[in-house]
């Protein structure tokens, strides 16, 4: 039916037991289901009456013909009596309140389907804005906020301490990027002796007007066997999609040992990964600086906040 009325919104045939054939269509137009009557009549040779009657005499074919300005029904048979009774028992065309309903229906779907565009659209700018507010870190009660250099120069002291990260400034004049000391030979070792194939990095951008800072998590893989130069040469990173609140790991490494001549299995070697090592000094420091610290998916303040 598609291929003998490709102008039509919906066509169906149906060939009945009883000899009998109905078509129906559906146009969007009245200049359309005339198309469709002229179609029908020079298929099966019909003379179709100007409006909606008994087809006539004068054709082989018996039945009747429904239509309106969007609609073409057709019941037809070579034997009338059949033709016409099977013609008494179509529910015939569609009333306006049926077209009204449906056509409602249409609008309704079309509504729902792009207020559900609309709600997903404002959660994905709604939710960075929430979960920065949830994870977030307010400064200290009546500590007078210093400046962003000033601040800036506390977390980079951290460097004069022997944590497995280090401080650096970043590509942008109010950033700091927090790495894993990967590059530094006591910590790779100690990543690579625990088969550690991902490296974090926080960084951080600070908002002297409102005294934020902005927090963004990324991650990196890396190839252990490929040495360490080339290691370091192929860290991609990427943003992570969401805030993370906590990550926790423990390792611990057995191996056989001489204890009194006797050789034991015991505990060689244990690590600790924990998110909270690298963040919580930052964190305070930032606190204690009249600073507020505030995680963020992405830097773009329409979405992240």
């Amino acid at each position: 039916m598609r291929m003998m009325f490709p102008f039509a919104e919906a066509a169906a045939l149906a060939a009945n037991p009883d000899g009998t054939i109905g078509l129906a269509v559906r146009a969007g137009s009245s200049a359309d289901t005339e198309r469709a009557a002229a179609l029908l009549a020079q298929r099966y040779r019909l003379k179709l009456p100007a409006g909606s009657d008994a087809i006539g005499p004068e054709n082989f074919w018996h039945g009747r013909v429904l239509r309106d300005d969007r609609h073409l029904l057709v019941v037809l048979g070579s034997d009338k009596g059949a033709a016409m009774r099977r013609a008494a028992a179509v529910p015939g065309l569609p009333t306006e309140q049926a077209q009204a309903d449906v056509a409602f229906g249409e609008r309704l779907k079309t509504i729902v389907k792009y207020s559900v565009f609309a709600w997903a659209g404002m959660q994905f700018f709604i939710f960075g804005r929430v979960a920065s507010w949830a994870g977030g870190e307010p400064a200290v009660p009546g500590v007078e906020a210093v400046s962003a250099e000033t601040l800036m120069r506390r977390l980079l002291s951290l460097n004069d301490q022997d944590v497995p990260y280090a401080l650096s400034r970043g590509r942008h004049a109010n950033e700091i990027v927090i790495d894993w000391r990967y590059a530094d030979a006591k910590w790779a070792d100690l990543m690579r002796l625990h088969g550690m194939l991902k490296t974090y990095r926080l960084v951080l951008r600070f908002d002297e007007g409102q005294h934020n800072v902005r927090a963004q998590d990324r991650y990196a893989s890396f190839d252990w066997s490929a040495g360490l130069g080339a290691a370091l040469a192929s860290l991609q990173w990427k943003v992570s999609l969401g805030i993370t609140f906590y990550e926790y790991g423990h390792e611990r490494v057995f191996g056989l040992q001489f204890r009194d001549g006797m050789p034991t299995f015991d505990l060689t070697y244990s690590y600790t990964f924990n998110l909270n090592e690298m963040k919580q000094p930052v964190i305070e420091i930032i606190r204690h600086a009249g600073w507020n610290f505030r995680p963020v998916i992405t830097f773009f303040r329409p979405v992240g906040g």
